[in-house]
């Protein structure tokens, strides 16, 4: 990230059709800390933005909140994030949905660090945008098992894991379990009297031992395996 998130504010870009929340969230995210860099309709207005505008040093942004409308077709919400990492590739990209839904989660698992449901608090969002920020992956914690029950992908993965005795430590199956829990780096490492540092290095490795690319493959692959199976509960 280069920068600690509080050595200046965060630029945030709201992409939003409904033009209420649109503004309610540029209203409540306007402080020292959060800056909206820009409030869209949809993602064309990134294009009209303009690529220089949009990625100049002078004003970066970090954070975009992607507003989905219920029944959104996932297809064209995928096309949406790909858009949007094209004109700012180190943007975190945050999606906001008024409920789960399973299509949209697995967009999310693919290309967002962040899942949200928009009937938070200001004060929820703001905490959420800052632990993106410090390289978090935010969902709601039910999503685990809806990703877990529903995409046949993860349950194969799983079942060749079981197999394959990974070799994870018990410090690590702790570790996993927390993150079953959406725990934060800095929440695990409280839990489990340990440094941030040393999380760090055990989530290296457990993704390198499960060959997943993420906290959020990780979790789900733990929900299937060892979650409430077996000892060192976060």
């Amino acid at each position: 990230m280069g920068r600690d998130i509080r050595d200046s504010y965060i630029s945030v870009c709201v992409i939003e059709k409904n033009v209420f929340i649109r503004k309610g969230l540029k209203s409540f995210l306007e402080s020292d800390c959060y800056k909206v860099f820009a409030e869209l309709q949809d993602v064309r207005g990134l294009i009209e933005l303009g690529k220089d505008k949009v990625t100049s040093k002078v004003c970066p942004c970090d954070v975009c909140l992607l507003g989905i409308a219920p029944g959104e077709d996932t297809k064209l919400v995928e096309d949406a994030l790909v858009k949007i990492k094209a004109y700012l590739p180190n943007v975190h990209i945050v999606i906001l949905s008024s409920k789960l839904d399973e299509e949209l989660i697995y967009a999310f698992s693919k290309n967002a660090d962040g899942y949200i449901l928009n009937d938070i608090s200001a004060e929820a969002l703001m905490r959420s945008i800052d632990l993106v920020m410090l390289g978090e992956k935010i969902f709601p914690t039910a999503m685990v098992d809806i990703i877990s029950k529903t995409r046949q992908p993860w349950e194969q993965r799983a079942n060749n894991m079981r197999k394959s005795r990974n070799g994870l430590s018990k410090r690590e199956i702790q570790v996993l379990n927390c993150l079953v829990n959406g725990d934060s780096n800095k929440v695990i490492a409280n839990n489990l009297s340990i440094t941030d540092s040393t999380v760090k290095v055990h989530l290296k490795a457990i993704l390198r031992k499960l060959s997943v690319s993420n906290r959020t493959q990780a979790a789900l692959w733990a929900v299937s395996n060892i979650s409430g199976k077996q000892s060192g509960h976060c």
